[in-house]
């Protein structure tokens, strides 16, 4: 990445209203147009180990840039980042995926299922209690650890519904959503790596995106 999109987000962030993003839009539109092409090298890389998404628009993976300030005390209009969510049926369906964000020490990927609906929440819970050994496998390898550490998401306090609280995978059904992350400093996304680095990261991510797209999709 370029240092001119960090720049420009860095200065959204202390000029943070609409007439100075109108005054600095060709600015927002070329750092746009560098993340466009970002993440259509970055999908390229990773369908070469994740079939599902070949041949995904990276512009239709892009979040928008304006925030939904509708129920928000934050009134300021813009995000302070570019992001973009890769997954198959991008918006036709529910799926785990991959997904990458920069801004000025706020850059990461992620993986996993944010924000689940009940339905299949109830159903990815259903398959974690058939499939918790393969799970646990997946979690417990050396490489997954040492990038991702665990799974992180809001988490009930109290056993789901149905469940024991002696149940051996208790803390993971308590999950409302289910998400790794890693974040990045500045100086790595400027890095000529950057991209080959992440790449290698989501690789590692790949076994547990396939492990609840298989339970999804059943």
């Amino acid at each position: 990445m370029k240092k001119e999109t960090l720049n420009f987000l860095s200065e959204l962030k202390d000029n943070n209203k609409k007439a100075w993003f109108d005054e600095n839009r060709k600015r927002y539109q070329e750092a746009r147009k560098e993340f466009v092409d970002f993440i259509e090298d970055l999908i390229l890389e990773i369908s070469k180990f994740d079939e599902n998404i070949q041949g995904i628009d990276a512009k239709k993976t892009l979040m928008r840039i304006n925030r939904d300030i509708r129920f928000s005390k934050d009134k300021t209009p813009y995000k302070l980042f570019l992001g973009a969510k890769i997954r198959m049926g991008v918006k036709k369906n529910v799926s785990a995926g991959y997904f990458i964000r920069i801004g000025n020490g706020m850059s990461g990927i992620a993986g996993g299922l944010p924000m689940l609906d009940s339905t299949t929440l109830s159903q990815v819970r259903k398959g974690i209690v058939k499939n918790s050994a393969e799970l646990i496998k997946i979690i417990n390898d050396k490489s997954f650890k040492e990038t991702f550490k665990e799974i992180v998401g809001e988490k009930l306090k109290n056993p789901p519904r149905g469940y024991s609280k002696d149940h051996s995978m208790i803390e993971f059904l308590k999950f409302k959503e289910f998400i790794v992350y890693k974040n990045y400093k500045d100086q790595e996304v400027l890095s000529e790596d950057f991209l080959k680095k992440i790449v290698n990261e989501f690789k590692i991510m790949k076994p547990l995106i396939n492990f609840f797209n298989h339970i999804i999709q059943k």
